[in-house]
């Protein structure tokens, strides 16, 4: 069973006693007392249970007895996450002066330490690695006796022989938000040259059968014009015909979509307000206007040929096309 041991200051640590009603004492250690339902479908948000009766009096870290000031499943307002890799791990959250003191009882021995260093919103790149180039420094300076193993700082080189070795590595969390951010940028990136492609298509297809239908229908509305049909009754039959052909699809379209999204929220568990906030809204509604818009000017385009021709010769034209 893992236990990690998350250190507070001794302030920080009371504050987080009272904020669980605990008794606030600077001896002892909080334990998370939650697990994770593994047969909870939600994988986002897994159900939390409790994991021990709270009974327990004290704990054993590091071969030191500590006791138990609270059981909880409230952990503390930090950017951590708990059972992600074991649902059953038992988070301990202990002062700075317990932590000490246990170091004094075992030596100083410990296998792990978390050193988190928080950088201004704002910091780029190159202060970035600038920052991870100054810790690999301090640690190579403050490691006489020790070596630090260089695999772990990507050149790969075994162990020396005969010596200890300190696994360190950095987590850059604001490099690894900024990565992930330009794979969804490229992401969205080559999903938008697929779409832009489809969507030539469909224009090259709207022109092509819009003008051949209205050239084809030439005769027809040779007729209408032949019994007293105005130019401006024929431009509403136009715009009517036009209005038809871009709604169909879109109102054939929003519904069946409305209802494929709905299911893959709720495959997906995902909450609605966030994929509402994130949903592409804009650009749907420029394609459905530009849909219309494509569509009127095909028509309007098969118009002006239509008025453009001779009635006469439209009437005793009796080709198809």
């Amino acid at each position: 069973m893992n236990a990690p041991i998350l250190i507070l200051d001794d302030e920080s640590f009371l504050e987080y006693c009272a904020q669980i009603g605990a008794q606030p004492r600077l001896d002892g250690a909080v334990i998370l007392n939650t697990t994770k339902d593994a047969n909870d479908p939600n994988f986002r948000k897994r159900r939390t249970l409790p994991y021990l009766t709270g009974n327990g009096a004290t704990t054993v870290l590091n071969a030191v007895t500590l006791p138990v000031t609270a059981y909880t499943q409230t952990p503390p307002v930090l950017r951590e996450e708990y059972g992600t890799l074991d649902f059953h791990e038992l988070v301990h959250f202990i002062p700075l002066s317990v932590w000490k003191e246990m170091e004094r009882q075992t030596d100083g021995a410990r296998q792990e330490v978390y050193l988190r260093i928080l950088a201004q919103e704002g910091t780029t790149p190159a202060e970035l690695e600038k920052l991870e180039a100054e810790i690999y420094r301090i640690l190579d300076e403050s490691t006489d006796t020790v070596n630090i193993k260089g695999e772990n700082r990507g050149t790969g080189e075994p162990e020396p022989a005969g010596t200890s070795a300190v696994r360190f590595g950095i987590e850059n969390r604001l490099q690894e938000q900024r990565d992930n951010d330009r794979m969804f940028a490229g992401m969205k990136a080559v999903l938008s040259v697929f779409c832009i492609l489809l969507a030539t298509i469909g224009i090259g297809n709207v022109f092509s059968n819009t003008l051949g239908f209205v050239r084809q229908r030439r005769r027809e509305f040779a007729r209408y014009l032949s019994v007293g049909l105005t130019p401006e009754g024929m431009k509403k039959i136009f715009c009517i015909e036009a209005l038809v052909i871009a709604g169909r699809p879109v109102l054939v379209a929003l519904p069946v979509t409305a209802a494929g999204v709905i299911l893959f929220i709720k495959a997906g568990y995902l909450e609605p307000m966030l994929f509402l906030r994130e949903a592409p809204f804009m650009p749907i509604l420029f394609f459905i206007l530009a849909i219309f818009g494509f569509v009127a000017l095909a028509y309007w385009l098969g118009a002006r040929r239509v008025f453009g021709s001779s009635l006469a010769d439209a009437l005793r034209d009796d080709t198809v096309l």
